[in-house]
């Protein structure tokens, strides 16, 4: 496969729809992972112009995005021929190993000069596999994981922590630019390293929010005006205002966001420990605080 030279495309916006001038493209793109969160971006692409091919299993979805303007593909081989930059916005970790490291993957099937954005959250071990090998390919990789909800994307809400070589970055901004906020963090792993240590912190306040609601329940104050209160007050957090937003308790909340933040805390405290980081009070109220929302010490 051909050396990807990284050709620029001038793509002109809707005029009288977006009103945003033209955007200068890094070249053609590829979205791979077009799901409940992938959804959302390539539809902010392609009103944005972008020249982009999706990879989609589906026909329906397929029928979808084309009627959209996309270019549309069956498989992996297909979605990446050509292709200057490649995202990829994948479940877990187990998926983004098989798709972007197995015999048919990603890193072997892009071109050398390709840049790769993994939107996955991921750890250490993994980031740095990936890393290696598309270097070895003569390929540039992006760390950028999300933060937000589906439903934030086309509100234009959601923020993309973005790591790596600073011009490469700056290559894929207008990429990312078109679906997120996009914070720099630096290197190749510190926005992963970063999302995680957000993580691990957010659960945290939301144990810390679900202890002053025990408290101040026993001083007789109800959920919904204690929240209220702190929402407003300097005691209050992104956690409290998740929760006043979704009309839950403290302990409701942490149920349902411990499903998702599970898997992340556990990686933030691995990476901790592979490091020699001390995350010992973080752990200790992610793990000890009213809610059940990580599981024992002795799962890291």
């Amino acid at each position: 496969m051909e050396e990807n030279t990284m050709s620029v495309v001038q793509s002109e916006s809707q005029p009288g729809v977006t009103g945003e001038p033209a955007v200068a493209w890094p070249g053609p793109l590829t979205f791979v992972g077009p799901g409940k969160m992938g959804g959302p971006m390539v539809r902010l692409l392609l009103r944005a112009g972008a020249p982009l091919t999706v990879l989609a299993r589906r026909p329906e979805v397929r029928d979808e995005f084309a009627e959209l303007g996309a270019r549309t593909a069956s498989t992996l081989e297909e979605a990446v021929d050509g292709a200057a930059v490649v995202m990829a916005c994948l479940f877990d970790e187990p998926q983004l190993n098989e798709v972007v490291l197995g015999d048919g993957g990603l890193v072997r099937l892009a071109a050398p000069g390709t840049v790769l954005v993994s939107h996955t959250t991921t750890g250490l071990v993994t980031l740095g596999r990936i890393e290696e090998a598309a270097r070895e390919r003569g390929q540039s990789l992006v760390d950028a994981p999300v933060s937000g909800a589906a439903e934030e994307i086309e509100d234009g809400r959601l923020t993309i922590l973005a790591g790596g070589e600073p011009e490469v970055v700056e290559r894929v901004l207008p990429v990312l630019s078109a679906y997120s906020t996009v914070v720099r963090t630096g290197g190749v792993g510190t926005a992963s390293r970063a999302k995680l240590v957000n993580n691990l912190l957010f659960t945290a306040n939301v144990q810390l929010v679900a202890a002053a609601a025990e408290l101040g329940r026993a001083l007789g104050i109800e959920d919904a005006g204690l929240l209220a209160a702190l929402s407003r007050c300097s005691g209050g957090s992104e956690a409290v205002r998740h929760m006043v937003a979704a009309g839950r308790t403290p302990e409701e909340f942490g149920a349902r966001a411990s499903r998702y933040l599970r898997k992340d805390v556990l990686a933030a405290l691995a990476a901790a420990a592979e490091l020699g980081a001390d995350a010992a009070l973080l752990e200790r109220v992610a793990r000890t605080g009213p809610i059940d929302m990580v599981g024992s010490a002795t799962e890291v």
